[in-house]
C-alpha cells in the first residue's frame, strides 16, 4: 500500500491523541497540518465522501473507523471517542445539523 501520510505523521497523530492534544477528529488536520485529501486516500475513500463524513461523523462505518485505528495505531475505542467528540463539536457549531 502506497500511503500518502507517512508513518512518522501517523505516529505524531497517535502521540497527540494519547496526550490529549487531539480531542476531535477534525483536530487531526488542524493540529498536524496533514491534508485531508491524503488521509482520505490512505483510508481508501473519495475526498468528497470523507468531507461529508467529517461534517456528519456518525456516518463513518465501523470498517472505516477500524482502518483509521489501524493506520494511526490506536484502539478502535479511541477512534470512536474522536468521532463522538467531533459529532458533539459539530452539533454545538450547528445545532440544526441533524434537521438538514
Amino acid at each position: 500500500m502506497n500511503r500518502k501520510v507517512s508513518k512518522e505523521q501517523y505516529e505524531t497523530i497517535k502521540v497527540l491523541i494519547e496526550t490529549g492534544n487531539i480531542k476531535t477528529f477534525n483536530q487531526i488536520f488542524t493540529v498536524t497540518g496533514i491534508k485531508r485529501t491524503n488521509f482520505a486516500d490512505d483510508i481508501g475513500m473519495n475526498y468528497q465522501t470523507f468531507m461529508y463524513r467529517l461534517k456528519h461523523p456518525g456516518s463513518f462505518s465501523y470498517k472505516e473507523s477500524f482502518i483509521i485505528a489501524y493506520l494511526i495505531g490506536i484502539s478502535k475505542e479511541a477512534v470512536s471517542r474522536l468521532i463522538i467528540a467531533q459529532s458533539e463539536d459539530n452539533s454545538i457549531q450547528n445545532p440544526l445539523q441533524d434537521k438538514e
